[in-house]
């Protein structure tokens, strides 16, 4: 669920700049649209009067919604864009003067330094909340879409990226989004909505792997390790070799700019497995805050994976982890390629599936406990696996020592003792008391008392 509702947040905070074109004004000046969700759920958008910050906005946006309930809402932790211009929190509010009804909601405020303010507000019963939230999102985009739409192709918040033509854009949905069928992970690790005519090829630690019946493609949870090359901890890890990192890394700088990183990692894993890179053209790169130092960003662009397609449109979501000790850090990929004839016809499915999707992290954390433990077994097994044959190596050296040297280890089979000595000696003692004394063979020397 938290996983869901951190993709439509980032969708959100790139859509709070446009929220104010259709709205109605209200008493206090501020232009505020309200609309009743079928089947549950409430949006309040629009804009806010006076020249704001954001701080300022959110202020007022949750002092309307203490005022709405009667109570003080509480809010969590409040995410702040990387511009600074816009604000998201979610919050839960006891609405004394409606029946002492327990409400959950999404706020959002956008106030950018030349411009009016803009917020949007999503709210339910804090039972259902989490269900509808998604449909309270769908109809958000459609209104933001409506929006949006009555202003200039230049007020676009997505910024193009720095190598990328600026006259690429994705065209607009034509049709509405096709209703989406629950996939559960066979491992129980996730799900994911997918249309009718899908395929999973996996579904598995939370990495889910599926085709559309047109040339559709679909991967979302793919974790690509990285060790960053310029870091000299990460040497310890192994070299890098023509060009990608050891074993089943690649070697990208921590810093490289999201589309350099999501080509970088695409042609080195091409060349892991002997295939040809895919040829990729990123056409628009937008950044969403992130917590702990890591980055997040979605891609939209073209692809060309050499299959007899041709370039087929990609929306990609990358999120790059914040480095470690050691030199690594990782980047996961949710990726959905869709033929460019078919992209506006299922634009909007596309922009259903990305919330849709959800991983089990309780399921997750025990898969990765029980691998780390079968891996610990594993390894203790091959460690005393080595110990033995370097014992058995030792006794054989031992016994070939005393060979050489005319020596025996002989056994007190009463007492249990044992003894280093002559080979004359221990063949007068075991003439004398064969029943009591005996020449152990190497095989059967004792660590730390026949050897070392």
């Amino acid at each position: 669920m938290k996983t869901a509702l951190s993709r439509i947040l980032a969708a959100l905070l790139v859509a709070a700049p446009v929220v104010c074109a259709s709205a109605i004004a209200g008493p206090s000046g501020d232009a505020i649209k309200t609309i009743d969700v079928p089947g549950g759920g409430h949006i309040m958008l629009g804009t806010l009067a006076g020249q704001l910050t954001p701080q300022t906005a959110m202020g007022r946006v949750l002092h309307a919604v203490s005022q709405r309930c009667g109570d003080r809402p509480q809010i969590g932790r409040l995410l702040q864009a990387q511009n600074g211009e816009i604000l998201a929190v979610f919050f839960t509010v006891n609405a004394k003067n409606q029946d002492n009804r327990r409400l959950a909601g999404l706020a959002i405020t956008s106030a950018p330094k030349a411009g009016p303010a803009s917020a949007a507000l999503l709210f339910d019963e804090a039972d259902r909340f989490p269900s509808t939230l998604n449909a309270l999102f769908e109809r958000l985009k459609q209104e933001i879409g409506t929006a949006s739409s009555s202003q200039t192709s230049g007020s676009s918040s997505s910024s193009p990226a720095s190598n990328s033509s600026p006259s690429f854009s994705l065209p607009a949905p034509t049709a509405p989004a096709a209703p989406l069928q629950t996939v559960r992970f066979s491992d129980g690790t996730g799900v994911i909505g997918l249309p009718m005519g899908w395929n999973v090829v996996f579904a598995q630690k939370g990495d889910v792997f599926a085709k559309g019946p047109k040339g559709e493609a679909l991967r979302f949870g793919m974790v690509i390790p990285v060790v960053d090359p310029q870091n000299p901890q990460s040497h310890t890890l192994g070299p890098v070799n023509h060009g990608t990192g050891p074993g089943n890394f690649v070697a990208i700088p921590f810093g490289a700019d999201a589309s350099t990183a999501f080509k970088s990692a695409s042609a080195q894993l091409a060349q892991k497995n002997r295939k040809e890179p895919t040829a990729i053209n990123i056409g628009q790169i937008q950044q969403f805050p992130a917590s702990g130092g890591g980055r997040i960003y979605m891609l939209a662009g073209e692809v060309d994976s050499h299959d007899g397609q041709g370039p087929v449109n990609m929306i990609a979501q990358l999120i790059m982890s914040s480095p470690q000790p050691v030199g690594t850090w990782q980047m996961t990929v949710y990726q959905v390629n869709i033929p460019k004839p078919l992209f506006a016809q299922e634009a909007a499915t596309v922009a259903k599936i990305f919330p849709s999707y959800s991983v089990d992290s309780h399921q997750m954390i025990g898969i990765i406990n029980r691998e780390m433990e079968a891996s610990a077994r594993q390894t203790s097994d091959f460690i005393n696996h080595v110990n033995k044959q370097i014992e058995d190596s030792d006794r054989m050296t031992q016994g070939f020592s005393d060979f050489l040297r005319s020596q025996s280890v002989i056994r007190d089979t009463q007492e249990g003792g044992h003894a280093r000595t002559s080979d004359d000696l221990a063949q007068m003692l075991i003439n004398a008391d064969p029943n009591r004394f005996e020449v152990v063979p190497p095989s059967q020397y004792l660590k730390g008392i026949d050897f070392d």
